[in-house]
């Protein structure tokens, strides 16, 4: 198999950014009921890099889009953003619950509230000002096609004048400690996620992690 090379995004990629954000929502498998907000809820995540994607990136095999990274160096925009955003989602989510909607989806939007406002509150420890998210597609994750990843996040940061950026990762509970420090990230905070805890049926976590950018390209120059 090619490995994923990291190419720019254009427009007509975020249809697959869209359907792999979906199909590797809980821990790499869909959720496995239908949610009417959906269209909602992925504006309220995705929608800011959409706006500004020169940062991000997906990941190709053969013409086919595998994965994306999607890069914020300016964190004070973007939580303005999304204060905006969060807001626009409340208006339109709320109502729902009063709806006939399914007992699941009633769940769904519960929980990803009270997690949302913890990823939020989460998101920029020690205010380092900038972010990343990552994904790929089942069978295409490896760590080389992570170590591109880090690499490019590491040179949009140097780019932008920034020295640390952070990530939050969803894992279950006791799993990627050791991996996560061999890519150079420190844990800033372990939170559960309700959501993906009740729909994996299992303890899983939402690790928020810092990371220097830069580290990896020393390390590799040490060894």
């Amino acid at each position: 198999m090619s490995r994923p090379q990291l190419r720019p995004i254009e427009p007509p990629h975020w249809s697959d950014v869209s359907s792999i954000f979906w199909e590797t929502f809980v821990l790499g498998s869909p959720i496995p009921f239908r949610i009417g907000c959906r269209d909602v809820y992925e504006q309220l995540v995705l929608s800011w890099y959409q706006e500004r994607s020169d940062q991000s990136r997906v990941a190709v095999v053969d013409g086919e889009v595998v994965g994306y990274v999607l890069v914020c160096t300016d964190q004070a925009a973007f939580e303005a953003a999304q204060y905006r955003n969060g807001l626009s989602y409340l208006r339109q989510v709320v109502p729902r619950l009063i709806d006939p909607i399914s007992r699941l989806e009633r769940k769904f939007i519960l929980t990803r509230l009270l997690d949302g406002f913890e990823a939020w509150r989460d998101e920029d420890p020690m205010a380092v000002g900038a972010h990343a998210h990552f994904n790929l597609k089942r069978g295409f994750r490896s760590g080389h096609v992570v170590r591109d990843y880090v690499e490019h996040i590491d040179l949009m940061c140097a780019d932008a004048g920034l020295t640390h950026w952070t990530g939050q990762i969803n894992a279950r509970a006791g799993r990627r400690a050791r991996v996560l420090e061999e890519y150079g990230f420190k844990l800033a905070s372990a939170t559960p996620n309700r959501t993906l805890s009740w729909l994996a049926r299992s303890e899983v976590q939402r690790i928020t992690v810092i990371r220097e950018a830069g580290i990896l390209h020393r390390l590799r120059s040490a060894s």
